[in-house]
């Protein structure tokens, strides 16, 4: 009673001061009311106790508040440690070009900073040396590296793949683009939820209401039939009027229904989301990641009808061997199984450009990489080759050129392959009435090529700040929507969204700022989202009308007399005990399908990062 007690007593207390009548008010009633009776009750010898049912109150106020709490700090720690991906010293150039190194926090604007390759950039800036591969997954979401030139803009926190680089500073570390994501995300996690409002727009008139009938009861019983039974009656008001069904009404129906998605891998961030989650009218996906796997495929190789393919085959995965690029990778699984590469040769690399080797016994240089690689190593296109060269350029895909003796011989294009289930879900959702459309960071003729295989909407070239102003745009539109997402430029976007839904392969800050997390990847598993959720809201609206029903009876009952304390409390459990049968139904076995767990990958500490060098297109 004391331990757990205090605190919610404190909180009420505080909230009258400032006129503010909550549940709290009610639940200390309930509680007081019990203890104050049961003890009149021990010291006169007679009457019944009511010792458990403050008890039972007050272990549930706490447990669901140690929850919320938990899963709010476990946010905070993933934000620190996002934050913490900043250097915490830098390296500076004096005026008499040396080198001279610093606390991050003393960085200012104008400064001119050294970094080595693999490491992070510490602040917003320009690039001041003629080339550089930037890793931007950090905040783009996207995968694969990007080439800067001299003067273009770099942000904090991403990452330096190529060798060392001169940096002029344009924004303090503290006010970057790295910075600016997490403040976006911590506004966003302040608002309060439509369902936390309206709980306490009721509380405002059910509290005072329920305290006035329990004072009128008093009054009358005490005049017409003496103290003790006034205060049987009031306390019957107040112990009939506590809302434990009320209580459990919402809670158990969800927490059940959690219970059954976090047996399929379905983790809820928290339970407001599942009742949010069966008014959405729209739903938009990330691509990178999310929709697709994020790593690219030779999805076609076409070669030059007078070069036979095995020999670009064999040449390419040579080339492609030496070098640690997503795009060699992806050659050397394609063409790796069916034969061998050619043996001897040194194979250098050209930053941003490509990959070339002169093997033994010949004069000219076997080349991989851009088309402007292999023009300045003065290759030409066979006109038999032209057209197939021209129909992968138009194809918008991605593509690296393989070339020697002078002319280029084959043409490797790359494509993103699609996450299993994600034209099924995305079909599903339509045909549920719902507008389906994805947001991302990468060029428009990819997005919309993926969008065409899933016959949604598309908006592309999107940065975080875009996306979050396309989602109000959706919700105009449409009313409350959904982000599925999993890099860590969707964070703002997940916080912001009416429900958010990150992947199990996302970030922690990802996860931790989403709703929900799909430990298993399956984009199926948002259709049995919205399906629960609309069976979990149907079950909390019985719960309601029940638990309202049976207070309205009950005050009505105890004021006229007719309910002793004792019948009032067995019908609260009762009334409890179906609540809690009623919402457990929501852990039947169909509620959704089997779906193998997986566990939850990489944190922040061990982020793999991407590799150094090698082909761009």
């Amino acid at each position: 009673l004391f331990l757990l007690g205090r605190p919610l007593l404190e909180n009420a207390l505080e909230q009258i001061r400032q006129r503010v009548f909550s549940t709290d008010l009610l639940l200390v009633g309930g509680v007081i009311a019990s203890f104050v009776y049961s003890v009149i009750s021990v010291w006169s010898g007679r009457g019944e106790i009511y010792f458990e049912v403050g008890c039972m109150i007050l272990v549930m106020v706490t447990l669901g508040r140690w929850l919320e709490a938990t899963g709010k700090l476990k946010a905070t720690q993933a934000l620190d440690r996002l934050q913490q991906l900043l250097p915490e010293t830098v390296a500076r150039l004096t005026e008499s070009g040396e080198s001279e190194t610093i606390p991050n926090d003393d960085v200012r604007v104008g400064d001119l900073l050294l970094v080595r390759a693999d490491e992070r950039i510490p602040a917003d800036g320009r690039l001041r040396s003629p080339h550089a591969t930037i890793d931007e997954q950090l905040l783009t979401g996207e995968s694969w590296p990007v080439e800067k030139g001299i003067g273009e803009p770099v942000a904090g926190g991403t990452l330096n793949l190529s060798s060392q680089i001169q940096l002029e500073v344009t924004a303090l570390p503290n006010e970057g683009t790295l910075s600016r994501l997490i403040a976006a995300v911590r506004e966003a996690r302040q608002k309060r939820g439509a369902y936390q409002l309206f709980a306490d727009r009721v509380s405002r008139w059910f509290v005072p209401l329920v305290a006035g009938v329990a004072l009128i009861v008093f009054v009358v019983h005490a005049v017409l039939s003496g103290w003790m039974p006034g205060v049987l009656a009031g306390l019957s008001v107040v112990l009939i009027a506590c809302p434990c069904a009320l209580g459990l009404a919402t809670p158990m129906a969800v927490w059940a229904a959690i219970g059954e998605a976090a047996r399929h891998g379905i983790v809820f961030r928290n339970g407001d989301a599942l009742e949010r989650m069966s008014e959405i009218r729209a739903v938009r996906f990330d691509k990178t990641g999310t929709l697709t796997r994020g790593e690219p495929r030779v999805g076609q190789l076409e070669c030059d009808p007078e070069t036979r393919c095995g020999e670009v085959r064999r040449r390419a995965l040579a080339l492609a061997r030496a070098s640690n690029h997503v795009f060699s990778q992806a050659i050397v699984k394609f063409v790796g199984d069916d034969c061998s590469d050619i043996a001897g040769g040194a194979v250098s690399s050209v930053p941003g450009r490509g990959v070339y080797a002169v093997f033994p016994f010949e004069h000219q240089p076997t080349a991989l990489g851009s088309l402007q690689f292999l023009t300045d190593l003065e290759m030409d296109c066979p006109l038999l080759f032209v057209e197939k060269l021209v129909a992968v350029e138009q194809g918008s895909k991605p593509y690296a050129l393989i070339g020697w003796g002078g002319w280029i011989r084959g043409a490797f294009a790359f494509e993103e392959e699609l996450r299993t289930g994600a034209a099924i879900a995305c079909r599903e959702l339509q045909e549920r009435g719902l507008d389906v459309g994805m947001l991302t960071g990468d060029h428009m003729p990819s997005g919309e090529r993926i969008a065409r295989e899933l016959q949604i909407s598309v908006r592309a070239q999107l940065n975080p700040a875009e996306k979050q102003q396309a989602l109000t745009e959706v919700r105009k539109q449409w009313g409350p929507v959904v982000f599925v997402g999993d890099g860590v430029n969707d964070a703002p976007s997940l916080a912001m969204a009416d429900v958010s839904i990150s992947l199990g392969s996302g970030a922690d800050v990802t996860r931790d700022t989403a709703d929900v997390c799909i430990l298993s990847n399956d984009l199926e598993q948002v259709v049995r989202l919205l399906d629960l959720s609309k069976r979990t809201v149907r079950t909390i609206r019985q719960n309601l009308i029940w638990a309202f029903g049976y207070n309205g009876i009950g005050i009505l009952l105890a004021a006229a007399g007719l309910l002793h304390p004792a019948m009032a409390a067995g019908a609260m459990v009762v009334s409890s005990v179906f609540v809690i049968g009623n919402s457990l139904r929501l852990s039947s076995p169909d509620s959704l399908e089997p779906d193998a767990l997986t566990p939850i990958p990489k944190t922040w500490e061990n982020t793999k990062r991407s590799p150094r060098g090698g082909v761009t297109a």
